[in-house]
């Protein structure tokens, strides 16, 4: 996962634990061919420097996003369920998020928001046969929306992606046949999910306003989107 505003800064997942690293001493890379094999030429001054490692008791890491504005605060998802964030540069875990799936959470994205301070993490949870879509306030870690999707075991579907435009505004979940038919309208397709931001009570003015999943659109697709 890349910063979305510090361009130096790459989080990579590796086993149980997010390393952070600071790529800002890469410069002036050469690249030579030997032997049609690529040569990678790095001296002390130009290699990348590991910013920090952050570890959650052991447990598998299988997804991070870097927070896009404020502090610096990484929400890294976790194999049992749980969503950790955490301040890269101290290595606290300011705050917990019990997704309450017990299933990994193989994606996340953090995005701004008008309405809160610390905007709002997105979760996905579960396995390929069905996914649990969840929205977090940052700052509370309150629920705000959730949504289950689950595939069609007749056609032995499974969902293989997840993505969230910039905005934040749409969430596309893709799926495939193992089984296919034939017609791609029951084989392959995705999920549009839309976000949409309401007033927390009624009556409440903007700045008073959480995010929600509105609606769900599907669209069909010939081929399998993978990725």
């Amino acid at each position: 996962a890349w910063h979305p505003r510090l361009p130096d800064l790459l989080c990579l997942i590796c086993g149980d634990e997010a390393q952070v690293w600071n790529l800002r001493k890469v410069i002036n890379r050469s690249m030579l061919m030997s032997e049609k094999k690529p040569v990678m030429l790095d001296t002390p001054e130009n290699e990348a420097e590991m910013f920090t490692r952050l570890q959650h008791g052991g447990v598998r890491v299988c997804s991070a996003a870097f927070a896009p504005v404020g502090e610096q605060r990484i929400a890294i998802g976790l194999a049992n369920g749980d969503v950790a964030v955490v301040d890269y540069t101290e290595r606290s875990v300011v705050r917990t998020i019990h997704t309450y799936t017990g299933e990994p959470v193989h994606f996340v994205a953090w995005r701004k928001s008008l309405h809160h301070r610390d905007g709002y993490i997105l979760t996905c949870a579960g396995r390929a046969t069905g996914l649990v879509l969840q929205l977090w306030c940052a700052f509370s870690g309150d629920l705000c929306s959730s949504l289950s999707l689950v595939a069609d075991a007749d056609r032995r579907q499974i969902f293989n992606s997840t993505h969230v435009d910039p905005s934040g505004s749409f969430v596309v979940i893709s799926y495939a046949s193992l089984q296919p038919t034939g017609w791609a309208a029951e084989d392959n397709g995705l999920y549009v999910v839309h976000v949409r931001r309401q007033a927390a009570k009624s009556g409440d003015d903007t700045a008073n306003r959480v995010p929600r999943f509105d609606y769900v659109s599907l669209f069909t697709t010939e081929s399998p989107i993978v990725s």
